[in-house]
């Protein structure tokens, strides 16, 4: 197959990227994920995954493993597991930031859903506001 299953962990070590870069990664990824991780705390422990150990290369298989168990064993292991992240990328910070970042976009999304109209008129779908822009659709992919 070709695709090595350990990652390039010098892709953000700590100590050679400024903290400020290393903490708007840390909040982009995580309003994404909050914003599109729906499907139990599964689907988004899946994603970050992805985006921590194989696409970023902030871990080791083994490091994620062990910050998920630890996750599992809290109510919120997704939370959890956002912090976990956050710590080990950029500090106490990060996991801050990573926690606020997470709950934040699913926030937004719901307070905005409703349209403002007459009554009767219903609910606006959100879905159909990320159809009308272009930018929503490669955001959410990470683009």
């Amino acid at each position: 197959m070709g695709h090595s299953t350990e990652p390039d962990t010098q892709h953000l070590h700590r100590n050679s990227v400024p903290l400020s870069t290393r903490l708007k990664e840390v909040a982009q990824l995580f309003l994404r994920l909050g914003a599109i991780g729906f499907g139990g705390p599964q689907a988004p422990m899946a994603m970050i995954h992805d985006e921590a150990v194989v696409r970023r290369g902030w871990f080791q298989e083994e490091q994620f493993l062990e910050g998920v168990a630890l996750g599992e064993l809290t109510p919120g292991p997704v939370v959890i597991t956002a912090a976990f992240v956050g710590y080990k990328v950029a500090g106490v910070l990060g996991a801050l930031v990573a926690t606020v970042a997470i709950f934040l976009s699913p926030h937004l999304a719901v307070g905005p859903s409703r349209s403002p109209g007459r009554a009767g008129d219903g609910d606006v779908c959100l879905e159909d506001r990320y159809r009308m822009s272009r930018s929503q659709g490669s955001w959410a992919d990470g683009h």
